[in-house]
């Protein structure tokens, strides 16, 4: 492709996991943060990418537009909030960073312009709301705010503007929405709480005025949507549709519309001048389209469009009046989700974003094979889970539109089938026996597969029902006879395989559960989860033992070393740490990761760990030393495509082909 004309082309762009979305005023733009610290600038009109905006160090959690759409503000889980100048598309000014405010002990969720473009409201996981004069402080800056408002106990997750300025609407984990009254407008240092809204069951994750300024809509973890009275401070309206967490909420600038995102990937439209929506005998219009989660919606100023974001990495854009879909903005980022060792340590398995199990030479990083179920077809999709059966000729896999499957690890061909989940299955387990299979998923269920006179297509499933929400992580017991699983209801459940009972259940301390393991004597498990800490309990009694902390976001993923003396644990915050289990110190932090790392896997003989992270890189470390002792990347889409010379492309798509694969010649 040397020297082509690529003006008539549309590439796929890296990408990850979008959190926010917002239209220019003008709508224009729409920008989008992103977990991979970017934000992302396309132009609406025909879905070119503008500019990618880099800087902060972590994952961008909010964006927002100015009144005027000269600046875009966005908050951070690296707890900064930054302003960018949008100002001048197409030049060289256009996407640079214009400030940097500190002050914020914790990730940023939420900004938000006052109407007169003079204040950035700012909400933070440290249970603040601050207020910035736009005008007044410099380029880098502290503590320097108007003032700081208390009030929440938890993250401030959803801010919101009254359309006069005057009141300031916040919405936090602590389920209850705050209206905050600006004495004499948002110029003034004067700030106090008018109102407390109550009512929610569970986290206020998004809150939005209506144009007239009478209404607040709110969406939550409850999966409600609540429109609230802002003068009398009452609920009006419970909007019940969702099946899981409502994520974000937008009003269309007429007043008639909210729109509502859901991790049910589901996007929703009520009409509010409909009194059979509002009395629930008539359901809202449901968009489909997203593969995962939703997470921001946003409604162009002219009200015509709608844009939904989430982590199937697309931006969508909905015509509201037929509600159809007009465009997709697609990412692509190949993260790899899962790691795995065969039983002789040779090789390593690894489950990724494009759908494919791959297999590799443990001791080089060579490919050695590749199985992937139907790919480009609608069944394709993310492998979040791999494991080796005892044997080593069968590797086990689960994903987003796939079943259980046990391949045959020398034909790399399907060997055996298994389905049964009601949904997505999440993670995959193999006894060390080899006389079961495990996996778990979003409908709150373990299945537990006998192998024995198993067919090509399998056998029915042993239903495991104990947790009340999706089971995200099962793990053997050594010798077998237990199956450990950790939920997002925060539960973790020991059951018997022989039975198929609950032998004990009890809260892990952290709302979501992400990892679960047991000690190699079997004596400890465990379990890792949303809120950054680790936790180690007698595998009898369930009694907690020891608590780790450290990392600063989410945990992924943790594992035992085979002699049970390290335990290694994969974040949210970009690294791995390797913790003495006698006392709970952290021996040593792994660095160099651009992404989240999502699995870790020992080698059988304890000398190497292997990561898998969201930069598509899977690592292999010395656990004694911390050295990296090899890396390699998964291959992009574009792989070795010579664009030199090429036209018709921007410098942003250019970098973006780069990033994907693509090549040019030196001069």
């Amino acid at each position: 492709f040397a020297g082509s004309d690529f003006s008539r082309c549309t590439f796929t762009d890296t990408s990850n996991v979008i959190t926010s979305v917002a239209f220019s005023p003008d709508g224009r733009f729409i920008a989008a943060g992103s977990a991979d610290n970017k934000i992302r600038f396309w132009r609406t009109f025909d879905g070119m990418l503008e500019a990618l905006l880099v800087g902060h160090d972590s994952v961008v959690l909010a964006v927002a537009f100015s009144p005027d759409g000269r600046t875009l503000a966005s908050g951070s889980v690296d707890a900064t909030v930054r302003l960018w100048d949008v100002s001048s598309p197409g030049t060289a000014r256009f996407g640079l960073e214009r400030s940097r405010w500190h002050g914020h002990e914790h990730s940023v969720h939420a900004v938000v312009f006052s109407p007169d473009g003079q204040v950035l409201a700012s909400g933070s996981r440290d249970g603040t709301v601050r207020l910035w004069d736009i005008a007044r402080l410099p380029a880098e800056s502290g503590s320097e705010a108007i003032q700081v408002l208390h009030g929440h106990t938890d993250t401030v997750a959803a801010l919101s503007f009254s359309p006069d300025g005057r009141i300031l609407a916040s919405g936090s984990g602590d389920r209850t929405i705050r209206l905050w009254k600006l004495a004499g407008g948002t110029g003034t240092s004067s700030a106090a709480t008018a109102a407390v809204l109550s009512g929610h069951d569970d986290d206020v994750r998004s809150i939005a005025f209506s144009p007239d300024g009478r209404t607040l809509v709110s969406g939550s973890f409850d999966t409600t949507v609540r429109l609230w009275d802002c003068v009398s401070a009452e609920c009006r309206h419970v909007l019940r549709g969702h099946q899981n967490w409502v994520h974000g909420v937008a009003f269309d600038p007429s007043g008639q519309t909210v729109a509502s995102a859901s991790i049910d990937h589901t996007v929703r439209i009520w009409n509010l001048f409909d009194p059979a929506v509002l009395a629930g005998d008539r359901p809202p219009h449901v968009l489909r389209g997203h593969t995962d989660w939703v997470r921001s919606v946003a409604f162009s100023p002219d009200g015509g469009t709608l844009a939904s974001g989430g982590d199937d990495k697309t931006v969508r854009l909905w015509n509201v009046e037929s509600r159809q879909l007009l465009r997709t903005y697609q990412g692509f980022k190949n993260r790899v989700l899962a790691v795995a060792f065969s039983p002789d340590g040779q090789r390593l398995a690894s489950g990724s974003e494009d759908g494919a199990a791959r297999l590799w030479q443990a001791d080089n990083g060579q490919p050695a094979g590749v199985m992937v179920q139907s790919p480009g077809s609608s069944s394709s999709g993310p492998i979040t889970s791999v494991a080796f059966h005892p044997g080593g000729d069968m590797l086990a896999t689960c994903g987003t539109r796939a079943p259980v499957q046990l391949w045959d690890v020398a034909t790399r061909q399907p060997r055996i089938t298994l389905t049964g989940h009601a949904g997505r299955a999440l993670c995959v387990a193999c006894s060390p026996d080899g006389r079961f299979v495990a996996s778990s998923g979003e409908d709150h269920a373990v299945n537990l597969w006998g192998l024995q006179g198993t067919g090509k297509t399998g056998s029915r499933p042993q239903v495991l029902r104990a947790h009340e929400k999706e089971v995200q992580s099962i793990a053997f017991s050594p010798d077998s006879r237990l199956l450990l699983s950790g939920g997002a209801d925060g539960k973790l459940c020991v059951w018997d395989t022989g039975t198929g009972q609950v032998v004990a259940a009890w809260d892990a301390d952290s709302y979501w559960v992400t990892g679960v393991v047991f000690s190699p004597d079997e004596t400890q498990l465990a379990s890792c989860g949303a809120d950054g800490g680790i936790r180690i309990w007698d595998a009898r009694s369930g009694t907690l033992r020891m608590e780790m902390t450290g990392h600063t976001a989410w945990i992924r993923s943790v594992a035992f070393s085979p002699d049970g003396r390290l335990l290694a644990s994969g974040s949210h915050d970009f690294s791995v740490r390797l913790w003495d289990v006698a006392s709970g110190e952290t021996l040593r932090v792994l660095r160099g990761f651009e992404d989240i790392v999502w699995s870790l896997a020992f080698s059988p003989d304890g000398q190497i760990l292997a990561s898998g992270s969201g930069d598509e890189t899977i690592r292999l470390w010395n656990p004694t030393t911390g050295e990296c002792i090899r890396s390699w990347r998964l291959p992009g889409p574009y792989q070795e495509m010579d664009i030199t010379d090429a036209t018709g492309i921007s410098e942003a798509q250019r970098m973006a082909l780069y990033t994907l694969g693509a090549m040019a010649r030196a001069a």
